[in-house]
């Protein structure tokens, strides 16, 4: 865990390292809580040398 927000709403993890990729590569995965039934959760990641980006993300409902 790199980062929790005052809300305690947002989590925020840096990778130390990462398996089945090239070395050097980073990752961060942060996790927004909407509310007690839904959260987004985004994934980003970056080559050696380059910016962070959005690779994948995911908006999830507790089902009804």
């Amino acid at each position: 865990l790199d980062t929790l927000s005052s809300d305690g709403k947002t989590f925020i993890f840096l990778s130390e390292s990462l398996e089945n990729v090239p070395p050097d590569f980073k990752a961060k995965v942060t996790y927004h809580i909407l509310n007690q039934n839904e959260f987004l959760w985004i994934f980003e990641l970056a080559a050696p040398g380059k910016e962070l980006e959005c690779y994948s993300t995911n908006h999830l409902k507790r089902k009804e």
